[in-house]
């Protein structure tokens, strides 16, 4: 082989093509004529295969990547959604338990409620004599409800915060810690649940009262948290919705702080 077929020839082989391939075209190239064409054909031919090997070694890579943040795009948009669906649901429900209970409750003259039978008996004169016992699927429902998702809740919360293992399909020794958590509310709920004479509106009344307490820590670190450029990036909350969600989180810590004094003063007097 003359120089420059070889050099080509080096040059293609080490681009990834075969022997025999990268020696024809190193023939093909070094017979164009004059040395001057030569050499420009085969620095022409050597960036056409190093592009075509590029796109062939790195494509799927590049276009992977791709797929995989447009994926990530679309299921940021999901939740985005998921999360305000969700939350003006939740709204809507409250809204609608504090009418239904001032429209039953307080128009019949039951303003002190000690117990589940005495909210029933709003039930009255809807469901007649069915009032406790429609109550009390309600307040089944509710209660299945709340077993089910506050302890998995719980759990996932405090092992994602301390790094341990967590999912359902876990079984015990491979997240004790995820598991032992679920296991143990699941318990104490059912003990409470079972000691006779419960009080359990007071026991509502007082985990209302506790998440009145936690909530303007919570609002807080959350406000911060969307607001924080080094977390969130570009995803960051804008300073219009900024200033909205300041202003929400001020709003609520003080009602809650509100219901916690006024709790207070109930108790003590």
């Amino acid at each position: 082989m003359a120089k420059t077929e070889t050099d080509l020839f080096k040059s293609l082989r080490a681009r990834g093509l075969r022997k025999k391939v990268a020696k024809r075209l190193a023939r093909a190239t070094s017979g164009a004529g004059k040395p001057k064409v030569a050499r420009h054909a085969m620095a022409d031919l050597s960036s056409v295969v190093g592009d075509v090997s590029d796109r062939l070694r790195h494509g799927p890579e590049k276009r992977s990547a791709a797929a995989k943040k447009a994926a990530r795009t679309r299921k940021r948009k999901a939740d985005k959604r998921e999360a305000i669906g969700g939350a003006i649901f939740a709204d809507l429900i409250a809204a609608f338990i504090i009418i239904a209970t001032a429209a039953t409750l307080f128009t019949h003259g039951i303003h002190d409620i000690g117990s589940a039978a005495d909210a029933a008996k709003a039930l009255a004169p809807v469901a007649g004599q069915y009032a406790e016992a429609l109550f009390g699927i309600g307040l089944l429902g509710a209660s299945l409800l709340a077993a089910a998702i506050l302890p998995v809740t719980t759990a996932y919360v405090i092992a994602e915060t301390f790094g341990f293992e967590k999912g359902l399909s876990h079984r015990p020794r491979e997240a004790p810690v995820f598991v032992g958590v679920v296991t143990t509310f699941v318990v104490v709920a059912c003990v409470v649940a079972a000691i006779p004479g419960v009080p359990v509106i007071g026991l509502l009344v007082g985990v209302q009262v506790m998440n009145g307490a936690l909530l303007p820590v919570t609002l807080f670190f959350g406000w911060r948290l969307a607001r924080s450029a080094t977390v969130l990036g570009s995803h960051r909350n804008g300073r219009g919705f900024d200033a909205v969600a300041g202003a929400t989180v001020l709003v609520t810590g003080g009602l809650s702080l509100a219901l916690l004094v006024v709790t207070a003063a109930r108790l003590g007097g």
